[in-house]
């Protein structure tokens, strides 16, 4: 199995099973620590992101409301950068701007495309 932990803004009762909860928690050092010591960090296009790169965490990186052509992106050998179908994608630049269907790309994330793509970065890794 594998153990989750939580960052960020709580995702907790999305989640089956007892994720280890440190949302609102931790500092930006504590943050990139945890993801130092992590196998995978899943992630929105985010600062979390950019710190599992900096800290050599491999990272599946889903973008809905941002793109990752305008280069933005985990690009190592052992990082996924998704993108989730949307027709209106991406919405802004660095996904500030508000959503005319309420984030429905990243609400339509299932725990199965989770799964398939922690075992495609195994297979990799």
């Amino acid at each position: 199995g594998r153990e989750v932990l939580v960052i960020g803004r709580n995702a907790a009762p999305l989640l089956p099973g007892s994720p280890r909860d440190l949302t609102n928690a931790t500092d930006l050092r504590a943050t990139a620590a945890l993801i130092a010591q992590c196998r995978c960090l899943i992630t929105g296009d985010s600062g979390p992101m950019h710190l599992a790169t900096g800290v050599g965490t491999p990272v599946v990186a889903l973008f809905g409301p941002t793109t990752r052509e305008w280069g933005f992106y985990p690009s190592g050998p052992r990082d996924i950068a998704h993108q989730i179908a949307c027709p209106k994608a991406p919405c802004s630049l660095h996904g500030q701007d508000a959503c005319d269907l309420g984030n429905a790309c990243m609400k339509s994330v299932k725990p199965s495309l989770l799964i398939e793509l922690l075992d495609s970065l195994d297979s990799v890794n």
